[in-house]
């Protein structure tokens, strides 16, 4: 067996194992977790659109400082109000945080503030790390 013929069927092995892990873009909320990547200075969900219902969060740190993963929505007040949050996300770690919820739009941040050597402040938050999702 050549290379080539080894690597064509580990593809197709593996594209047949997940063939039936699929996220339900049905209400209901989703069948698998939803992975979002924190680092610095970023928050990115694996998708922006989300079918409300419970939904299961994976906070996957990929970054070299600690990281948070909360859950906000815009209330009545147009403040953003806290739904759930994990935090503490030591770099190369991974937790996990399940939420309900409504159809709306919600975001997804780290809000940690570290002091730096130097005395300045760290906003993780000012420095980028949000992002907003739909649920629908």
């Amino acid at each position: 067996m050549n290379r080539r013929t080894y690597l064509t069927g580990i593809a197709t092995i593996g594209a047949l194992s997940t063939a039936g892990c699929t996220t339900s873009l049905t209400g209901g909320g989703v069948e698998m977790p939803v992975e979002v990547v924190l680092s610095e200075w970023r928050v990115e969900p694996e998708s922006t659109t989300l079918p409300a219902g419970e939904i299961e969060f994976k906070a996957k740190n990929e970054g070299e400082d600690h990281h948070e993963l909360v859950v906000r929505q815009r209330g009545e007040n147009g403040r953003l109000e806290m739904i759930d949050e994990v935090d503490d996300v030591g770099p190369g770690t991974f937790d996990w945080l399940t939420v309900e919820l409504d159809p709306g739009t919600y975001e997804l941040a780290c809000l940690m503030r570290e002091e730096e050597p130097n005395g300045e402040i760290e906003d993780h938050y000012r420095l980028g790390m949000h992002t907003t999702v739909d649920v629908e």
